[in-house]
């Protein structure tokens, strides 16, 4: 039973005679986020050549015939695939523990709010033993698993990031308001904004000249860049109208400018040379290990939203905590409702559960190793007899067709999302004046 004070940040738990320390089950969120992160830069050794030539020293994954750059890349993958793979068996642990305690209350807050010593040692040694899983094909299913897993992962990460911007503009505007000199706070607004668009503007005729060199052949990109920059315009028009609320030019700053870094994003994954001048790059190094720019923007706006949804998005957490497996959870429903706080971390529905922040933790890994390896992988298909195959007319080189395929699919997802992304803010600004009666849940 709980023996500490709920409402403190810590407390006891007392079991068998023992006396446990325990978090707040928002601190406990945080802590395995620190897990990933910790887990993320683990995998960044696969970066190192040194560190990827020891395994090639010391495996039989490269054939005799395999060129030193294909071996090289491959090892790569499997080592950067295997880090994820260790982290993905470990929350998928969790959650299974998970799914079979949470009828027993007192066990479920014993293993879930502590031992986080033992987990961060079970964690580091999970992963690590993932290191010894032998080549096959799993690399390949678990990238299949990934683009599902990043397009779920894209679609709730832009649709907290406009409540991140509403939640920024909010506080400045409420600084402007309650500081004895408001003219400086406007000031800095004023320039903020200014930035968010003078960049948003240049990176769009950057994009124009570098990825639409060719009207006839990259009519794709013109496509997608002009609807981009439209959705833009008018979601901007629409955020300084007089009916519209609660909105001003620096949330619809920070919507354009991360849009127009999606459209980028997008456009970097376009598998044809002439639309995309680093594809020729990528394919001249057979995608070596080149930590591209876009990837650590991507990797710190997702650890970035994934601690504010934790921290400022109680609403959120609420609503899919409420949508957990209903032969997966009990709790007790003579709780007393009169001391139940919309602020309070205690929440049984909150606190007696991590089910479905495991399996999003799971989404989210996948997620990060899709950035990491570039949506690509190589295992299963180089060194083996499947790397060409005959077809038809000619032969295929089955490397070269999961490459193109990869990014075409990576470069699809980041379309559809940056579309939806802005749509979504457009309806949030609309919304209100539309149906005035109704009060978005999220925003």
């Amino acid at each position: 039973m709980w023996t500490g004070d709920q409402s403190s940040s810590e407390g006891s738990l007392s079991m068998a005679g023992c006396d446990i320390t325990t978090v707040k089950p928002k601190h406990g969120r945080l802590i395995f986020i620190g897990f990933v992160l910790s887990g993320v830069l683990w995998s960044m050794l696969t970066f190192l050549p040194g560190f990827r030539r020891f395994f090639v020293a010391h495996s039989q994954v490269c054939g005799r015939n395999m060129s030193q750059g294909k071996c090289d890349t491959l090892v790569g993958h499997i080592l950067l695939y295997r880090f994820y793979i260790g982290m993905i068996l470990f929350f998928l642990v969790l959650a299974l523990i998970n799914c079979q305690l949470t009828m027993f209350t007192t066990l479920s807050h014993w293993l879930e709010h502590g031992f986080w010593f033992i987990k961060f040692h079970m964690f580091c040694f999970i992963t690590l033993l993932a290191l010894l899983i032998p080549e096959g094909h799993i690399s390949n299913a678990i990238m299949h698993f990934g683009w599902i897993a990043s397009f779920i992962v894209l679609v709730i990460q832009v649709v907290l990031i406009i409540d991140l911007a509403k939640f920024l503009n909010g506080c400045w505007v409420e600084r402007m308001e309650l500081s004895s000199r408001p003219n400086a706070w406007y000031l800095m607004v004023l320039l903020l904004t200014s930035l968010l668009y003078t960049l948003s503007v240049a990176f769009v005729v950057y994009f124009y000249a570098t990825y639409t060199r060719s009207l006839k052949d990259c009519t794709t990109n013109v496509a997608f860049l002009t609807v981009v920059v439209l959705l833009c315009v008018v979601a901007s028009l629409l955020s300084i109208h007089p009916k519209v609320r609660e909105t001003g030019l620096l949330q619809a700053g920070i919507i354009t400018t991360y849009s127009i870094y999606l459209a980028w994003s997008c456009m970097l994954h376009y598998p044809y040379s002439v639309c995309n001048p680093t594809w020729n790059f990528l394919l001249a190094t057979e995608f070596n290990f080149h930590f591209q720019p876009n990837m650590l923007v991507d990797l710190a706006t997702t650890f970035v939203i994934l601690a504010y949804s934790v921290i400022k998005v109680p609403k959120v957490e609420h609503l899919l905590a409420s949508a957990s497996l209903n032969n997966c959870y009990m709790f007790d429903s003579e709780v007393n409702e009169n001391q139940e706080s919309p602020e309070s971390d205690e929440d049984p529905l909150l606190a007696s559960t991590y089910l479905l922040f495991y399996l999003f933790l799971i989404l989210i890994c996948l997620h990060l190793l899709m950035i990491v390896s570039n949506y690509y992988t190589p295992e299963g298909i180089v060194g083996t007899e499947e790397e060409v195959v005959e077809s038809e007319n000619r032969l295929i080189d089955m490397d070269q067709y999961v490459k193109s395929l990869s990014q075409w699919v990576a470069s699809c997802l980041k379309m559809v999302v940056c579309i939806v992304f802005l749509l979504l803010y457009i309806w949030t600004i609309i919304a209100p004046i539309i149906l005035p009666n109704i009060q978005c849940p999220v925003f």
